[in-house]
């Protein structure tokens, strides 16, 4: 009994006095932070079937990244995801449980993502170049051209809509996973109706300092009445 009294005594006083209150301190402040580790938003009922990885895993099985190089020097790396049918159903799905959407929100999502794939096949585009300035898709006298092809190329689409999302939407940036402090992120669509039918199309990237291309199948699944509202 007096030598563990002893010991305590030596613990609790002299310079191991400081270690010893240090080290209930981080005791604490662990402790502390397993709690508050704990709190978090309320469980959606999509919670038991899609993850955050479920959505992740689908935005990269859709995603192709492409470089161009010149001079053995890298000009630009782009990454192009196509938003289509099942894009946009991991979309809904994740910002629906993202967000807890109720269901006519979720239900009215779902609608616009479907009514959107009818008409248009869309991407989203990231972009990295060397130089900022060369980041000018969507500019008319831009450095790149951009145009949606058939096989032999005789049939071009341009772009009905280039848009640029901003660095600072921290939403696009959770849905959008390559987006990056480094290059710029763009929503591109085309116009579905000239490439009706046919089961494969080239995103292609044309400029003075190369070229890239994108091969992707933009056949969407046959579906009719009230199968083509998009599930959340």
């Amino acid at each position: 009994m007096r030598m563990i009294t002893n010991r305590l005594s030596l613990l609790t006083s002299g310079p191991f006095a400081l270690i010893y209150a240090l080290g209930l301190v981080f005791s604490l402040m662990g402790c502390s932070t397993k709690d508050h580790g704990q709190e978090s938003r309320e469980k959606h009922f999509l919670d038991s079937f899609f993850t955050a990885d479920s959505y992740s895993k689908t935005f990269y099985k859709w995603t192709q990244e492409k470089r161009v190089h010149s001079e053995f020097e890298s000009v630009m790396t782009a990454y192009a995801t196509i938003w289509n049918s099942e894009m946009r159903e991991a979309y809904v799905r994740e910002r629906t449980r993202e967000f807890r959407l109720q269901k006519a929100d979720g239900d009215l999502l779902a609608k616009e993502e479907a009514d959107e794939d009818l008409k248009f096949v869309s991407f989203i585009l990231t972009a990295n170049t060397r130089e900022p300035n060369w980041n000018d898709f969507g500019y008319e006298r831009g450095l790149w051209r951009l145009t949606l092809e058939n096989e032999d190329g005789s049939i071009q689409v341009v772009p009905e809509l280039v848009v640029r999302i901003s660095d600072k939407d921290e939403i696009s940036k959770y849905f959008y996973k390559n987006m990056n402090n480094f290059g710029r992120t763009y929503r591109i669509r085309f116009l579905r109706s000239p490439l009706q039918g046919l089961p494969e199309a080239t995103l292609h990237i044309a400029g003075p300092l190369g070229s890239l291309s994108f091969l992707f199948k933009i056949t969407r699944p046959q579906i009719t009445g009230d199968q083509e509202k998009i599930q959340p």
